[in-house]
């Protein structure tokens, strides 16, 4: 829809029964070409009734079952039906309870505020967004304020992760220099005598910021991995000892010598054991139902489409199932409506929005691109310092935007060989100046080889190419990849290199795409 929707819906699934594979196909295509005009408003017309102030309603799995008259009355019918059966249910649902509700057995209500602080916890531990957002810029904000506004309950939980380096890390990248220095002290306070130290505070906080000032990814990562990693250890001088010394052999010069100054300060310490860390609170983030959340409004169907099949695809928790048994003979029932649950741990299927696919445009480009900016990715797994400089790479010549979070490259990570689940800490300082300049001359190479594109800016090809969304799938053992559409894809037909299957040097799988040219 053109129009921004509060709502989000992470997974749409279509499935159809028809008698015949012809009329599959035709009921297939028509249901993609209307989804985003009709059936999608109906979903939204049937959400905006439900009357719900400052509060934010978790259905993890809707799932409606129409039957309609012949082959000429469904195209017709099937929108109202699919907004009167969704009304229906949510009239049912608040009438009787969650409880004696299948469909909505594990329907939530929470606020707002909750809601945002789940969606920031969700991002410090995974990297990845609990559902995509009409405007990455608009959850960057939101989440940079609620960061800001907890820092001290966000501390106080890092004791309960697993990997509270990463947390960190992503937790610094959101903060301003006052929510910075804020951040810092709280964790350096929560260690015995540090408290007694407020001359060692100050002068480690200066070495952080500058740290993080000089380059903003090497200083992020070096203290995180101090806050996060050493101080539980510092009483034992054999692991602050190697911490160090891992630190000043580093290739990176500039942690060898933060890593110096760093103990020069904390020599003089006698520090007593530390006090415990305490931990995330209970709801709504360790939950494990928290983090399945509603997705964007905006999804496409995944359509599976079988001839006289009776069976019905699994149902992903937040997701939309709708289910069309259309007839070949007219004496069939004009409607049934059922709903059915789904169990919490069935199979889910795959179907993914995504944000600034066209990068697959360039593929041909890209591994002699990463050679000139002296980045080697191969299939075994590179560094991580290799991994997020390259993911950094791919983001400036999408947006031309040196600063970057790790929410901003998530397909990127299908580029490069890795699952989407894969974290890749990125922070702005990776893209030299020598390195923009290479992409820029990148994207100046591909409006010349494609001639049609004559005269396009830089910033025009980023803008109506690049910057698109997509969906991603998986489908037997492949990666699929949907590409929005739009008006000026028929420029697509002259594109002089391949784009239906990118196959990388370090990628282990190829990645089918699916552009089609408007």
């Amino acid at each position: 829809m053109n129009t921004p929707s509060p709502h989000r819906v992470r997974t749409v699934s279509l499935h159809i029964h028809v008698g015949q594979a012809s009329e599959a196909l035709r009921v297939r295509k028509h249901l993609r070409e209307t989804w985003d005009g009709l059936l999608l408003e109906q979903l939204q017309r049937a959400f905006d009734k439900i009357d719900v102030v400052n509060q934010v309603i978790r259905i993890p799995k809707l799932e409606v079952r129409l039957r309609v008259m012949g082959n000429s009355e469904w195209e017709k019918n099937l929108p109202r039906l699919l907004y009167e059966n969704l009304t229906e249910q949510w009239s049912t649902e608040q009438a009787q309870g969650p409880s004696s509700s299948s469909n909505t057995a594990y329907t939530v209500i929470v606020s707002e505020a909750e809601n945002r602080h789940a969606e920031l916890v969700h991002y410090l531990r995974t990297g990845s967004l609990l559902w995509v957002a009409e405007s990455l810029a608009g959850v960057k904000n939101r989440m940079e304020l609620v960061a800001r506004g907890n820092v001290i309950d966000l501390v106080s939980g890092l004791g309960a992760e697993t990997d509270p380096a990463s947390v960190l890390f992503r937790l610094l990248d959101l903060l301003d220099e006052p929510h910075l220095t804020a951040c810092i002290t709280s964790i350096l306070k929560l260690y015995g005598e540090m408290t007694q130290h407020s001359d060692v505070i100050a002068e480690i906080n200066n070495l952080f910021r500058s740290a993080i000032d000089l380059n903003r990814y090497h200083g992020q990562r070096f203290t995180a991995e101090f806050l996060a990693t050493m101080w539980p250890h510092r009483n034992n001088p054999n692991l602050l000892l190697s911490w160090f010394q891992s630190h000043t052999f580093r290739e990176e010069r500039h942690e060898q010598m933060w890593a110096q100054q760093l103990w020069q300060t904390l020599t003089p310490l006698n520090l007593t054991e530390p006090k415990p860390l305490g931990r995330c609170p209970d709801a709504p983030f360790r939950d494990p139902a928290a983090n399945t959340l509603p997705s964007s409004p905006t999804t496409q169907p995944e359509l599976s489409v079988e001839p006289t099949a009776q069976k019905y695809l699994p149902v992903a928790p937040s997701g939309f199932h709708l289910t069309i048994p259309i007839p070949t003979s007219p004496s069939e029932p004009a409607l049934d409506m059922r709903t059915a649950a789904t169990p919490k741990n069935a199979p889910l299927p795959f179907l993914l929005p995504v944000f600034n696919v066209g990068v697959v445009l360039l593929h041909p480009f890209l591994p002699r691109f990463f050679q000139t900016c002296g980045l080697h990715l191969s299939p075994s797994s590179p560094p991580p310092d290799t991994m997020a400089h390259a993911a950094a790479l791919l983001h400036y010549v999408v947006t031309g935007e040196p600063e970057v979070h790790e929410l901003d490259i998530g397909f990127m990570k299908i580029l490069l060989g890795v699952d989407l689940e894969t974290s890749i800490a990125v922070a702005g300082g990776l893209v030299t100046e020598s390195q923009r300049t290479e992409a820029d001359g990148l994207l100046s190479a591909i409006i010349d080889h494609w001639k049609i594109l004559k005269n396009t800016s830089i910033h025009g090809l980023r803008r109506s190419f690049l910057q698109r969304s997509g969906w991603l799938r998986k489908q037997g053992g492949s990666t699929r990849l949907h590409v929005q559409s739009e008006s000026f894809d028929m420029l697509l037909n002259s594109l002089p290199w391949g784009l239906s299957i990118v196959k990388l040097p370090w990628m282990a799988a190829p990645l089918h795409v699916e552009w089609a040219a408007s």
